[in-house]
């Protein structure tokens, strides 16, 4: 199922000119039979899933295209995000996040609706 706002939040990132990409655990063909399914496949730029892994995807396909890995912004809500971006360099947003996170003193009140409510404020007004 969509996590809540997920869906709203790509079509807000996309309106400002962002590029938009999912990172998955889920197999790349299963990835995107289940996108394709949903009627979201078009809302993102590229899709990746296993078999590789979150860093690796960041590693090799989107460190690459920026000169700087601080412009490349995770929004996740798992620790296997969070530990790409921290490997990597990016930055880390978490959202609505599991208690492994809280436990390593992330705030988590921050909810998809909510971010995309920031983005448009700063964006769109």
């Amino acid at each position: 199922p969509e996590i809540t706002g997920s869906i709203q939040l790509v079509k807000t990132l996309k309106q400002i000119g962002k590029w938009v990409f999912i990172s998955s655990a889920t197999p790349i063909q299963s990835l995107n039979s289940i996108l394709r399914k949903r009627g979201w496949f078009d809302l993102f730029h590229e899709s990746f899933g296993s078999p590789n892994s979150k860093i690796e995807t960041l590693q090799n396909e989107f460190i690459p295209r920026v000169a700087d890995p601080k412009k490349i912004c995770v929004i996740g809500d798992g620790i296997d995000d969070y530990e790409s971006a921290e490997s990597c360099g990016c930055e880390f947003i978490p959202v609505e996040s599991t208690d492994t996170l809280r436990n390593l003193g992330m705030r988590t009140e921050l909810t998809l609706d909510k971010l995309q409510q920031i983005i448009k404020q700063k964006y769109l007004n």
